[in-house]
């Protein structure tokens, strides 16, 4: 076994290449997975398209029947139609958009007489619908969009646990962050918010430590946090700690800070204004939350249910309250404190199970903040004889083998997430998610 020795931590990125292979190896594993889930994110495509040939985030032009216009992804403001969910991800994904648009664009062009053809030749309408089905080329982008920000945010997970770690044990990192967590299952699945939010959470979480290392950069860590805040609201929780860590402890940068992070809010508030007449979107307003009938049910349901817990389907995590256990600096409590903060948030939804989904989705923008106490976790076991590193391999083995099944089985077998509704609808029978004798998990496709 390679000694899990603490390290001199290696900040330069010209002479350590090796966080580019990381990148590839994941975003290829990534691709190789068939399963796709393009659901919240339905409308993600077409609005990036919108703003490329229309210059606004409507998609008017893309809905053909009222079954499109009454999508539970849509809503209607001023008359116009726009997806539900933040305009953020869509906005990022445009340079991917665009390269898809110009690539496939024939294949677009000819779907018309495509379509003639199978109503034509096919007497059975529903295998003309699944031939068109296999034309759909946007949840194939979705999967590609998806893939790469997941990967990226898997180079700043391994960067990070660079800081402390030697490459091994920083590969096992990047192992357990990127095939073991929701970051398979879900956040490379398809163009959800997660995956942007999580890589943008990543690269702020390593510019704050690597703040420590070698100053002068943190007022910079405002851009990944505007943009995490834009992507996904449920961040402006890890804003405001950082933030509030940073007018404590970096005072001089702060007014940078600021500085760098006005531009991103006043485009973010003049967008709002121009679509909702309001600073904030619908997706955004306080009355989402706060009106959930069973809050303490929800909040042991995201640790502990069987169809949404984070330790059933990631137990490794646990090796986070290792790393935990005795800390006193006051990073390490400000970002229990935001995790703790996120948790009760999220356990406030009424809907706090997250609709059609695999395992602990609305729990996935933490995974930053676990690797970080996992990361102190295995400094700590760094400094133990040999003999005691042997003893914590083999007892975390069985944790890392099984979190690494469940989410191949959300990257492999759809019929995992089937489970949402078969029987029935996960979301007009939610005593579902405590049901311990069917579980998503070991789903088998028919």
């Amino acid at each position: 076994m390679i000694a899990m020795e603490s390290v001199k931590p290696n900040l330069s990125l010209k002479r350590d290449k090796l966080h580019w292979g990381v990148f590839f190896v994941v975003f290829v594993a990534y691709l190789a997975s068939p399963v796709v889930t393009s659901y919240d994110s339905h409308w993600s495509i077409h609005t990036g398209l919108s703003i490329l040939h229309q210059g606004n985030t409507d998609i008017d032009e893309y809905l053909s029947s009222e079954k499109d216009r009454t999508h539970f992804a849509l809503e209607q403001v001023n008359g116009h139609y726009y997806s539900l969910f933040p305009v953020g991800t869509s906005v990022l994904s445009l340079p991917f958009i665009a390269i898809a648009d110009v690539a496939f664009d024939p294949i677009i062009e000819r779907l018309p007489a495509l379509e003639r053809f199978f109503v034509q030749q096919l007497a059975d309408h529903d295998i003309y619908v699944d031939q068109l089905k296999m034309i759909d080329v946007y949840p194939a982008v979705e999967l590609v969009i998806a893939s790469f920000y997941t990967a990226l945010a898997g180079v700043f997970i391994f960067l990070i646990a660079r800081l402390q770690l030697n490459i091994p044990w920083a590969l096992f990192v990047v192992f357990i962050f990127a095939f073991c967590t929701s970051s398979w299952s879900t956040s490379s699945r398809g163009l959800w918010q997660h995956g942007p939010s999580v890589m943008f959470l990543s690269l702020a979480l390593y510019l704050l430590l690597r703040e420590k290392i070698k100053p002068g950069f943190i007022h910079y860590m405002a851009i990944p946090l505007a943009l995490a805040f834009i992507i996904r609201p449920t961040n402006a929780i890890t804003v405001f700690f950082f933030s509030l860590y940073v007018l404590l402890y970096y005072r001089p940068y702060f007014i940078k800070f600021m500085a760098i992070a006005l531009p991103f809010a006043l485009v973010y508030f003049a967008y709002n204004f121009s679509v909702y007449q309001q600073f904030f979107p619908t997706y955004s307003q306080v009355e989402r939350v706060l009106h959930g009938q069973s809050f303490f049910t929800a909040l042991a349901g995201h640790l502990i249910s069987p169809a949404r817990g984070l330790f059933i389907y990631s137990p490794i995590l646990l090796l986070a309250f290792y790393g935990l256990l005795g800390q006193k600096s006051v990073l390490s409590r400000i970002i229990l404190s935001l995790m703790l903060l996120h948790w009760l948030l999220i356990a406030s939804f009424p809907h706090w199970w997250g609709g059609h989904c695999y395992g602990s989705r609305l729990m996935t923008d933490m995974l930053p903040y676990f690797i970080y106490f996992i990361v102190l976790a295995l400094h700590k076991i760094s400094l133990k004889p040999s003999a005691h590193q042997h003893v914590f391999l083999l007892v975390i083995f069985p944790f890392v083998l099984f979190s690494f099944y469940v989410h191949y089985q959300g990257a492999f077998n759809h019929a995992v997430f089937d489970w949402n509704s078969i029987p029935n609808d996960i979301d007009q029978n939610p005593q579902r998610l405590w049901d311990w004798q069917d579980i998503a998990i070991f789903r088998k496709t028919p």
